[in-house]
């Protein structure tokens, strides 16, 4: 998953799952590259975030799934050819 190196960055806030991935489809759609599905992503996400130390906040009542200590970039990155 390079592509997540590309949308995001160490940070102090955390960052939902939903945002994570719709920044991520875009970046893929910006480059030319499919998508992993939505509901792979949670699991393809949690194993990277293991590998690199990312903590994974649930919160309560459904309210969501956090990445901490990270941020999302302002826009994906292009490449250059």
């Amino acid at each position: 998953m390079e592509i997540m190196a590309e949308i995001m960055e160490p940070g102090r806030g955390k960052v939902e799952l939903a945002d994570v991935f719709s920044a991520y489809a875009e970046t893929c759609q910006a480059h030319g590259k499919r998508p992993i599905s939505a509901a792979e992503f949670p699991a393809a996400l949690a194993d990277l975030c293991k590998r690199l130390g990312i903590e994974i906040e649930i919160e309560n009542n459904a309210k969501g799934v956090f990445l901490l200590k990270v941020r999302l970039r302002k826009a994906p990155v292009a490449r250059q050819s």
